[in-house]
Formats: structure tokens, C-alpha cells, sequence
């Protein structure tokens, strides 16, 4: 029997993808006030950095606005522009490090969170599609972010129950397995989904 896949949506990881966005366009806002004051500085000898700092922090703002539009009109895109647009400012951020008095390390350090946010960018899709419930011939899985999931197998559940927010899993030995799914938005249907996957195995 192949894998049955049940989409969930955190309202928890979707709260703290808005707040890292804030945090984002307030360092754009930042950047760009900070480069404009560089700008105004007759003795500034990085011109164009202040500029390519205007720039990042217009692109990633802008970006912000045109994700929001698309998100209220139901559309998604297969990149997060959001990400990388934020991955080009601290990218500008670092090489603005470049310039100032800082250790090797430290410099090399700071193209660091860049990378990991156009990675973010690039897989967004995939990430989106990563909090899910799953059910094999062997276990019931759920898992919300990247590296956290629990799972349990079928040959060591004597019972489940819940109710409506938590499924309370039984094992043989006495332990108690708890998938929580208060924080989901479809909890219902989720909970519902689990419930009849441990039906159709006779529990």
C-alpha cells in the first residue's frame, strides 16, 4: 500500500514566517535611511554601496507587498521571492562589512545568513509542503518543521483517542505518544484524517 500524505498547516510556523518578514522590512528600512545618510555625507567614498543598499532594501520591501497581494488573491509562487530578496540585502550587509574594521572570520561569517536565506528562497515550495501526517505500512508520522516529527508504529499501538486537539496514542509498553495539532489550521479535518488511518488498522 503506498504512503497516505495529509497536508497540515501550522499557524504557529505561519506567525513566525510574519514576524521574521517584519523583522526583514524593518532592517530594509533601516538599511535604507542609513545608506541615504551616507549618500548625503560629502566625504563618502562608497557611493555605490550606499545605492546598492537603497536598492536591496526597496527590492525586499517591494517584495513584501507584491507576496502579500498574491497571497490574498490565493496565488503562490514556486520561489520565495521574500527570501531572496532578502538574501540580496544581507548579502549587500556583508560586503558592507567588507569595508569596515572586523576580523577575517567575522567577515566570512557574515555571508553565512545570506546563503541559508536563498536557500530558504529556493526550496520554499518544498518547505511549504513540509508539515504533513503520514501513514505507511509501518508508522504514523507527523511532522511540522524541517528536523522535529514524531512518529509511531502500528505493531506498538494498543489504543488511540482524543480530543479534538491532541491524538493520544497507546503503546504495549504503557508510554503514551501525544501529536498535537491544536496550533493547525485544519486541525479538524487533520484529526479526523489520523482517526480513520488508526480505524482502518483496528484500533
Amino acid at each position: 500500500m503506498p504512503d497516505e500524505i495529509y497536508r497540515i498547516e501550522s499557524v504557529r510556523l505561519e506567525r513566525a514566517k510574519r514576524a521574521q518578514t517584519a523583522q526583514h522590512v524593518l532592517g530594509a528600512f533601516l538599511l535604507i535611511s542609513g545608506a541615504w545618510t551616507h549618500l548625503q555625507d560629502p566625504h563618502q567614498h562608497h557611493t555605490v554601496l550606499a545605492v546598492l543598499e537603497i536598492a536591496a532594501g526597496a527590492l525586499l520591501v517591494l517584495s513584501v507587498i507584491i507576496e502579500k497581494i498574491r497571497h490574498r488573491r490565493g496565488a503562490h509562487s514556486a520561489i520565495g521571492w521574500v527570501e531572496i530578496a532578502g538574501a540580496v540585502m544581507l548579502t549587500v550587509e556583508a560586503i558592507n562589512r567588507l569595508f569596515e574594521r572586523h576580523t577575517v572570520a567575522l567577515r566570512i561569517v557574515s555571508f553565512i545568513p545570506p546563503i541559508i536565506m536563498l536557500l530558504f528562497g529556493i526550496f520554499d515550495t518544498r518547505l511549504r509542503k513540509l508539515p504533513h501526517l503520514r501513514a505507511t505500512d509501518d508508522f504514523f508520522l507527523m511532522r511540522i518543521r524541517f528536523i522535529t516529527r514524531k512518529k509511531v508504529h502500528w505493531k506498538d499501538v494498543s489504543s488511540v483517542r482524543t480530543d479534538g486537539q491532541t491524538l493520544f496514542v497507546e503503546r504495549k509498553d504503557g508510554s503514551t505518544a501525544q501529536f498535537k495539532m491544536k496550533d493547525l489550521k485544519n486541525r479538524e479535518g487533520a484529526v479526523a484524517w489520523a482517526m480513520d488511518q488508526f480505524a482502518r488498522r483496528g484500533f
